[in-house]
């Protein structure tokens, strides 16, 4: 008799994101195979979709389950979901009862009307999300939040960065910037009807991270348009790019972050410790990125935070002096204060964060450490930049105002049943779901398409800037404009070669 076939194993995605890790550590698949008593084709499988597990994971996925069997109501629990994690992160007391009302709720919401909220259905949607109810600690008075912010800098802190590098050393924080704001007091000289006490109201959320030595400096953009019509035929954004409708950080979007984080430092061997207050849309369960171990700072913690401690200040002051400059450059052309506030897009508003954010010193970064109370030894020498100038305040009292203006906004808080509904209504084309009174301009308008440039005008634009630049600087370096006019001139050769080869075709 032939001998029956072994049985396939299913296994978890807890085992599956095991797996991974030793994939990643350099195993061989027969080995990995042989150690979970599986076929190779099955480690291959899961290498093949590590992206989708990994995202599973740090999703709050149950790690025990093997079947990842779907709801027949998936936009019930999408928004249930999503109002449970921000209900959890605000430490609100949830029950059965009380969920399965907001999933009626919401199925009502969004037209569902054969969904039926039962028992039975919520123990499955608890068991395929990893739910578990459990009581709530007293919380804090304010007095006993700061004394509780000071035990912990004199009695963790240093226990908690022990064994970590200054370059392994991070922290993030949210601020909000209203991208197009200008400075009262230079608008006011151009006349005409503008109101100068009219702030623009478009914003966005920008996620400063930043290590202890300054050596990494990154910067995360939180807009409200998925994507808007600037980013048309643009092949890579300068910063990495996420969307909701406040333009607010979401537990989502910070998951996303993480996940995306955690695979840089994989990839480098790395493993980082990074430092966050322990806001709602920071959430997120243990052990979803091996590579980055998050620490909560203890609440009222703006002065133990490191970003506020002026390296926002400093990035905020490079943005709004290069928007000065700009808008200066663009009066002595004749161009008026509307129309140069409307044509600042987002990815204007990136371009020239990013450059702000490289303009932001090692020392600035270094010194908002140590303010904060972080343990390290103050060694000027070491941690001053050469050639860099100290960063200094800027005497004008209307510009510091200005650099602040938008320092009380929120940048994240708790979304309304609509808003819910709304984002789960909308997940399959987000693109074009606006709210016409408060349209981004370059969506609404949508009154120049961008149109593509061709080779020979990219070639005339650069000859033309590398001549006003060798007559402009006596010391100027023309080693990186050479690697730039390379590039080109390659593409633009490449495209020399496909028309010959067409003529020679042609005339065959």
């Amino acid at each position: 008799m032939a001998e029956s076939r072994q049985k396939r194993r299913q296994l978890s995605l807890g085992q599956k994101i095991e797996i991974l890790d030793f994939i990643e550590s350099g195993k061989k698949l027969a080995d990995i195979a042989s150690l979970f008593t599986c076929d190779r084709s099955t480690i291959s499988k899961i290498k093949k979709h590590a992206k989708k597990l990994r995202a599973e994971n740090v999703n709050n996925r149950n790690s025990k389950k093997i079947r990842n069997r779907k709801s027949n109501f998936e936009d019930v629990e999408e928004a249930l979901l999503k109002w449970f994690t921000q209900m959890k992160c605000m430490n609100a007391s949830v029950n059965g009862p009380l969920m399965l009302q907001k999933a009626s709720q919401f199925a009502a919401s969004l037209g569902i009307k054969e969904f039926s909220a039962s028992s039975g259905w919520l123990e499955r949607f608890k068991n395929r999300h990893n739910i578990k109810f459990s009581r709530l600690h007293n919380e804090q008075t304010p007095g006993e939040e700061f004394v509780a912010a000071d035990r912990w800098l004199e009695d963790k802190l240093k226990e908690k960065i022990k064994g970590y590098k200054p370059r392994d050393i991070f922290t993030a924080a949210e601020t909000c910037l209203l991208y197009k704001a200008l400075q009262p007091g230079i608008i006011t000289f151009q006349g005409g009807k503008t109101n100068a006490n009219k702030v623009p109201k478009e914003q966005v959320t920008v996620l400063v991270c930043v290590n202890s030595d300054g050596s990494e400096k990154d910067l995360h953009i939180v807009g409200k348009h998925p994507k808007p019509a600037c980013f048309d035929r643009v092949q890579k954004l300068p910063l990495s790019y996420y969307s909701n409708q406040k333009s607010w950080m979401t537990n989502d979007i910070w998951k996303t972050i993480l996940w995306e984080m955690n695979q840089k430092f994989q990839a480098q061997n790395r493993k980082i410790i990074l430092f966050v207050d322990s806001a709602a849309c920071h959430r997120c369960a243990n052990n979803t990125t091996p590579a980055i171990r998050v620490v909560y700072l203890p609440k009222s913690t703006h002065f133990i935070q490191p970003c506020r401690q002026g390296i926002i200040k400093s990035l905020k002051t490079h943005y709004r002096r290069h928007i000065n400059r700009r808008m200066l450059t663009t009066f002595e052309n004749g161009v008026a204060t509307q129309e140069f506030t409307r044509s600042i897009s987002v990815l204007d508003a990136m371009f020239m964060l990013k450059r702000a954010m490289v303009l932001v010193t090692h020392r600035t970064i270094r010194n908002g450490f140590l303010i904060s109370g972080f343990p390290f030894e103050s060694d000027e020498t070491a941690w001053s930049e050469q050639g860099v100038k100290d960063e200094e305040d800027e005497e004008n009292e209307t510009f510091n105002k200005f650099v602040s203006i938008d320092d009380e906004l929120p940048t994240y808080g708790e979304l309304t049943d609509v808003d819910i509904c709304q984002q789960v209504a909308t997940s399959t084309d987000k693109r074009y779901l606006v709210d016409d009174d408060e349209c981004d301009v370059d969506i609404k308008e949508r009154v120049e398409e961008k149109r593509q440039l061709t080779r020979t005008e990219g070639l005339a634009a650069m000859y033309t800037f590398r001549a006003y630049l060798e007559q402009k600087f006596e010391n100027f370096d023309d080693l990186p404009f050479v690697k730039l006019e390379e590039m080109v001139e390659d593409d633009a050769s490449k495209g020399r070669n496909q028309m010959l080869i067409k003529d020679s075709l042609e005339k065959k």
